[in-house]
């Protein structure tokens, strides 16, 4: 017999606000917290450790383009970060406690590259390279990615991100039932292809969150 689903939430861009974030997550009191990306992982720019002293809810996030690359690039495996925090690299998976498996598709090619310094606010790591495509046969059902595939229309303008080519890679080897990613700072809920797809806005805005 399947387990039963946890009270899992799976949340959009937190963009690095922590304190607000602990407190929201805290209130609603899931048991599993999965991030889409643009968490804020910069250990120079935020003081992630100790916010997180304590934390007794499991966070897995991907990464996003909003991250610090330079570090993130060298964790090749799941990375406990703080506190109950790990980071999930391009690639790995989770499995829930019934047995569903999540496969992490982190990265995203910033819009706003042109007002940003590279190796200080954007890395040319940010992207999803064909390189990052796992290897292993899986059986996935849930995937947790930044942003999208090229053909789920989000209605956010003409967006030039090779890394949305190897997401259509991604959903042809898989098929997943569910999908969640969030980058476009909006909430559009899609089904398409036998799978439900979940597009979800930044941090404490309307739709920054589902129930999974």
């Amino acid at each position: 017999m399947m387990k039963r689903l946890q009270r899992i939430l799976v949340v959009g861009d937190v963009h690095g606000r922590f304190t607000e974030f602990r407190q929201a997550i805290e209130k609603l009191k899931p048991e599993i917290v999965l991030s889409t990306g643009d968490f804020g992982y910069w250990p120079d720019k935020y003081y992630i450790e100790g916010l997180w002293n304590d934390n007794q809810i499991p966070i897995y996030f991907c990464d996003g383009n909003h991250e610090d690359h330079s570090v993130l690039k060298n964790y090749d495996e799941k990375t406990e970060i703080a506190d109950n925090v790990f980071y999930m690299p391009r690639g790995s998976t989770l499995q829930l406690p019934n047995g569903m498996i999540v496969l992490f598709m982190g990265g995203a090619v910033s819009i706003d590259r042109d007002i940003r310094c590279e190796g200080l606010n954007y890395f040319i790591e940010e992207e999803l390279t064909y390189d990052d495509l796992p290897t292993e046969e899986l059986d996935v059902d849930i995937v947790i990615s930044h942003t999208k595939p090229t053909g789920i229309d989000v209605e956010a303008g003409i967006i030039d991100d090779p890394s949305m080519e190897v997401l259509d890679e991604v959903f042809e080897m898989y098929r997943p039932q569910k999908w969640f990613f969030s980058h476009f700072h909006k909430y559009k809920f899609i089904e398409s292809d036998d799978c439900k797809w979940y597009c979800l806005n930044m941090f404490e805005d309307d739709g920054w969150y589902e129930w999974l």
